[in-house]
């Protein structure tokens, strides 16, 4: 019967919105670095002359990887699965940690990054006992 009581629980706006733009913003990363991959060539032909635009491809797969990783939690998110919270801020910290140690000079940017993955933390938390977090019997008000 809880698990029913779960189902019919709604997600709620904030989630369901934080979710598609970070599914867009996934696909638009995926597709930039498919298209790093296909056109390496070219892409380090018009970049020649830019100091800084070597595309490293092991760079471009951990960021392949990453993305694609951080889809599957937001599908789990979803469709309501507690492991897809946890994938999710693994991957965030996991991202986090990558961006600060392979360019420490974009500080700022890294920490205005972290807009999406605090306010779908504040959402989850708001709507955490459909996700099994914290006590069961309390009704979910936001």
């Amino acid at each position: 019967m809880e698990n029913n009581n779960v189902n019919d629980m709604k997600l709620g706006a904030g989630i369901i919105t934080m979710s598609v733009l970070t599914l867009i913003g996934s696909a638009f990363a995926v597709l930039g670095c498919v298209f790093q991959i296909l056109f390496k060539d070219k892409i380090q032909q018009f970049s020649a002359g830019i100091e800084g635009a070597v595309l490293d491809p092991m760079t471009i797969a951990i960021s392949l990887v990453m993305s694609l990783i951080l889809v599957v939690s937001i599908i789990l998110i979803l469709r309501k699965k507690s492991l897809g919270v946890y994938i999710y801020g693994t991957i965030e910290i996991v991202s986090l940690i990558y961006n600060i140690i392979m360019s420490p000079e974009n500080i700022i940017w890294t920490l205005v990054g972290l807009i999406f993955p605090l306010l779908m933390g504040f959402f989850i938390y708001k709507k955490r006992a459909i996700f099994g977090f914290g006590n069961k019997n309390n009704n979910i008000q936001a």
